[in-house]
């Protein structure tokens, strides 16, 4: 039985007392943070990634007022990408390689790149910088539940099932939150207008655009894009956005793309940012100039879904774990789409797509249990064989899926997967 209907009326009465009174329950205030193991020496905490983990009421209540929040602030920023609807990461990424581009062909210049970390990026945000913002735009009973949900906040660690004394963090937009995203593009919206040489207005033409959008800012991923001569102007504007606004950059952590040879030395408060000869951009590796690194991309793809695979098989997803059609599934959902992550905004040779297609090959074995020189078609036929005679199994309630012929196998029973 249904019980959200009666659920929803005590939840509305209690969202609109938390209005009126600008005040939330103390347990929606907390935040249980779990350091998850990454690498290296697992007694250093900055060798952990921590996961904040917040109340379910507190959720359902700034999911309500996400809309609402969008709707009264400041307009963001055009080169911001940052959870924004309608624009993902895949579309930022396009949107760097198009900008570069266009500057390569239409104006002839190179540009150089600058992708420049945070530190501790949401940690270390001022939280009044959000509220004078707000001040502007919002009504003041948002304003002051905003404050209490996130000025009023207690974080605990939680270790082996050990949790810390409870503290109040001065600084910061809580991890975890569902409104945390939105509230940081408002807090470094400025940044873009600043380093911004001419004001956007509504009478220039795309091209013109292109010359005044020399960054691009995707949450606290930031990439600066500039001739040779103009990247030192932006990195020290960049400095000192940072002083004004009390955060940091972290050098060590930024890295330079620079086309020319010999390429010039450029810094953050006096610290040299390294250089690399490809750079992954939300997850998009890119070469000096601003081009799409297709083979890195491939390669990046093929090692992280085998290894995702390997996973999946220390788990059950082989002939003698999940049943067939619940492995795959399982490839469908989460391999595959490693896999082709990137693809749609990449030019793929048929080399590479053979590369890929030589990855698939290797998970559809693993999966189906057969040897490295196992022909494609064969597991086909008895893959099929196992699952076509389930109605429910096939694609679209169909009863029959109809078996491959041995050359296009492989592609037949990927167009399959998907269909599932």
């Amino acid at each position: 039985m249904n019980k959200s209907p009666a659920l929803a009326p005590i939840l509305l009465f209690l969202f609109q007392l938390c209005w009126t009174w600008s005040y939330t329950p103390a347990d929606w205030r907390l935040a249980q943070v779990v350091p998850i193991y990454k690498k290296g020496d697992p007694t250093e905490p900055g060798n952990h990634r921590p996961i904040s983990l917040t109340s379910v009421f507190r959720k359902l209540l700034e999911r309500s007022i996400h809309h609402f929040l969008i709707d009264h602030s400041p307009p963001l920023d055009i080169t911001q990408g940052g959870f924004r609807e309608s624009r993902g990461s895949l579309d930022q990424a396009l949107c760097l390689a198009e900008i570069c581009n266009i500057l390569r062909h239409h104006y002839r210049t190179t540009p150089v790149l600058a992708f420049l970390d945070i530190k501790s990026a949401y940690d270390t945000v001022d939280r009044r910088q959000i509220w004078h913002t707000l001040e502007k735009t919002a009504p003041a009973a948002l304003i002051s539940l905003l404050r209490n949900l996130f000025d009023e906040v207690q974080i605990e660690v939680l270790l082996n099932n050990a949790t810390s004394t409870r503290f109040s963090p001065v600084t910061g937009v809580l991890q975890g939150s569902i409104l945390s995203p939105f509230l940081y593009s408002i807090y470094i919206n400025e940044l873009p207008r600043l380093l911004r040489l001419q004001p956007i207005t509504m009478d220039i033409s795309p091209t013109e655009l292109i010359l005044r959008l020399n960054c691009l800012l995707y949450a606290d991923d930031v990439v600066l894009i500039a001739a040779k001569a103009d990247m030192p102007s932006l990195l020290k504007s960049c400095e000192d956005h940072s002083y004004k606004l009390g955060y940091r950059w972290n050098p060590s952590k930024c890295v330079i793309l620079d086309p020319m040879q010999p390429s010039s030395s450029y810094t953050l408060y006096g610290e040299p940012i390294p250089k690399q000869h490809s750079f992954p951009y939300l997850g998009i590796p890119f070469r000096p100039g601003g081009y799409l690194d297709a083979i890195a991309l491939v390669n990046q793809n093929k090692t992280k879904a085998l290894a995702t695979m390997n996973q999946l098989s220390a788990v059950g997803v082989h002939p003698k774990g999940f049943s067939p059609l619940l492995g795959i599934r399982f490839y469908s959902h989460i391999v595959r789409a490693q896999l082709e992550y990137g693809l749609t905004i990449t030019k793929i040779t048929t080399f590479l797509s053979k590369q890929l297609e030589d990855a698939q090959n290797v998970c559809f074995r693993r999966l189906f249990g057969g040897s490295h020189t196992s022909s494609i078609a064969m597991l086909c036929y008895t893959i099929f064989f196992h699952i076509s005679a389930s109605p429910e199994a096939t694609p679209n309630g169909t009863d029959s899926l109809g078996l491959p012929s041995g050359r296009d196998a492989s592609l037949t029973l990927s167009l399959w997967i998907v269909a599932l």
